[in-house]
């Protein structure tokens, strides 16, 4: 616990991307030294990515209200975005990157960097992207709404995931994320192992594995497909995986979706994901039985 009368002449944040605004500046204010006689002054360095998630309090604030934020708001604004966009800091930008196989990072720079300058690691494995295709199994039907919440889960898709999860026994950590907390409990209680652990996409910022499974529940645009519509929420899903990253879902109906004009244009990491997976850059299976 950092006591009210301990100063430090550097303070370092991760993950800043989460924090708001007004929790930075409460710790700042009590545990930086100010500028004093001949000492240096302090340094704040605020670590993380703006391209991820903000604090859950803006992001439900801003898909609530589809409105300019208010004055007040932005102190419940990312402060590594406020530092980023709006203050006066130096930034640096850190294009090594350890965590994940190169197809991994292909993509996801692809997606949501631009093609930026990145150096990465070269695993052996000649897998690291694959998704597979649930349109033959007439996935959608077996779509249902909790009651209560309305958030969603998805049978034949936690069926797919229990199967493949049985295959990998031999990885050390799996990782499974889904959109929906429906989706979720259904996937805790499938027994899928224990080196096999489960979470939702906004509570897996700062998690990595060796496999991670994206199970996207639904990808019907004209329902409830928000999630995959929201570049911030796909790159986390796609982003925690070190070997293998395996994308569970209707394919086709992801690729109706794209051709609306809307989602074409407001949606254009979800043009390239399809992009990606028709060219054959990337490995997809269709699957005919589970």
């Amino acid at each position: 616990m950092l006591l009210p009368d301990i100063r430090f002449d550097l303070v370092v944040f991760e993950e800043a991307s989460q924090l708001p605004v007004i929790k930075i500046l409460k710790v700042v204010t009590k545990v930086l030294r100010g500028r004093g006689g001949d000492s240096a002054p302090a340094k704040l360095i605020l670590s993380g990515d703006v391209q991820q998630l903000p604090p859950y309090v803006s992001f439900w604030l801003h898909e609530q209200r589809q409105t300019e934020p208010s004055p007040a708001d932005h102190q419940l604004e990312s402060a590594l975005a406020y530092a980023y966009h709006r203050g006066r800091s130096s930034v640096t930008r850190l294009t090594r990157q350890y965590r994940m196989h190169q197809d991994i990072a292909r993509l996801v720079n692809s997606l949501f960097y631009s093609d930026e300058q990145w150096s990465t690691l070269h695993w052996q494995s000649t897998l690291g992207v694959e998704w597979l295709d649930t349109s033959c199994l007439d996935a959608q039907a077996s779509v249902r709404i909790e009651q209560g919440t309305r958030s969603l889960a998805n049978v034949v898709e936690a069926q797919v995931v229990k199967r493949l999860t049985s295959g990998l026994e031999s990885e050390r950590e799996i990782l499974v994320v889904t959109p929906y907390r429906a989706q979720r409990s259904l996937l805790e209680i499938a027994d899928l192992g224990p080196n096999v652990s489960v979470r939702t996409v906004d509570g897996c910022q700062g998690i990595e594995a060796d496999v991670v499974i994206v199970s996207f529940v639904c990808l019907n645009f004209s329902n409830w497909s928000a999630f995959v519509a929201n570049p911030r929420r796909m790159n986390v899903a796609v982003s925690r995986a070190r070997k293998r990253l395996v994308l569970v879902g209707n394919f086709q109906e992801l690729k109706e979706s794209v051709r609306r004009p809307v989602v074409h244009r407001g949606c254009p990491h979800l043009c390239g994901l399809v992009e990606m997976f028709e060219s054959g850059e990337f490995s997809m299976k269709r699957l005919d039985r589970i």
